[in-house]
């Protein structure tokens, strides 16, 4: 792992691929994210704004610290530091490239700015545009426990833009392979649950503008339930006309030419 000094406070100093990259150990850990990240690191404030929290609640030592950990256990992975010891900051970048670095907060602001839990069910109420509209009769979903589950441990995340085609191999193969292919310990590598892949996908698209949900994907998520004593249903996330939809299976989706959606997922690194 690459030591650590007392760092400065975060300039906003935005990088560029014609300068050289000062040392790691000498950056802010904001500034070591926008670094490799470059516009696709999410910066406390700007999450803040999008969840309607006081970004004072933000600043504390734990969240900076948390930071600090996490981006040096990207540095101290095998392909990461070859090239850091390089100086290859372009290839860096480019290994990166399809990442987004962001917080998961277990709380934002409903419309009269009272702090409530981050699940599926306010962040429909706070950004009902990603959502069809309620019916007269409640969707299956919204009856189910995760439907009002929250994030249960606030952590920064490193969050894939591309999914994993599961069509050929189930979802463990596919994390053997990324995390092969990034470097990264198998265990950092993560299938989203429900409310993890709602929330990153509305962030995403909320500050970067990008839509992270492909309209070709069965996002298969690690939640599960029970419909009855004997089935166990999974749960997986689609995206339709822009709108978020929720769909129950005991069985992995299975692609169809008529419907052409790939089973995959979009892997998250969590140290």
């Amino acid at each position: 792992m690459i030591p650590a000094k007392e760092n400065q406070g975060f300039t906003e100093f935005i990088p560029n691929l014609i300068h050289e990259m000062p040392g790691i150990n000498e950056l802010h850990p904001e500034e070591a994210a926008r670094w490799l990240f470059l516009d696709r690191f999410i910066s406390i404030d700007k999450l803040s704004k999008m969840l309607g929290v006081n970004p004072e609640a933000f600043h504390n030592d734990s969240i900076q610290k948390d930071l600090k950990i996490f981006m040096d256990r990207i540095f101290s992975t095998p392909r990461v530091s070859k090239l850091i010891r390089k100086g290859a900051i372009a290839k860096l970048q480019m290994l990166f490239s399809s990442s987004v670095l962001l917080f998961r907060n277990s709380y934002l602001a409903d419309n009269n700015e009272a702090h409530q839990p981050c699940n599926i069910a306010n962040l429909r109420d706070r950004f009902p545009a990603y959502f069809y509209a309620p019916r007269e009769s409640p969707n299956w979903y919204e009856k189910e426990p995760f439907y009002t589950e929250d994030i249960c441990i606030p952590r920064w995340v490193l969050v894939e833009l591309n999914f994993l085609n599961c069509i050929l191999i189930n979802s463990q193969q596919a994390k053997y392979l990324y995390s092969k292919r990034k470097t990264f310990p198998l265990n950092s590598v993560k299938q989203k649950s429900v409310i993890e892949e709602i929330y990153d996908r509305i962030t995403i698209q909320e500050i970067l503008g990008e839509e992270l949900l492909d309209s070709n994907c069965n996002v298969l998520t690690s939640t599960r339930y029970r419909k009855n004593s004997k089935t166990i249903f999974h749960v997986y996330v689609v995206q339709k006309e822009s709108k978020i939809g929720f769909q129950r299976s005991h069985k992995k989706p299975t692609f169809r030419k008529k419907r052409p959606y790939w089973p995959g997922f979009f892997p998250s690194v969590e140290f």
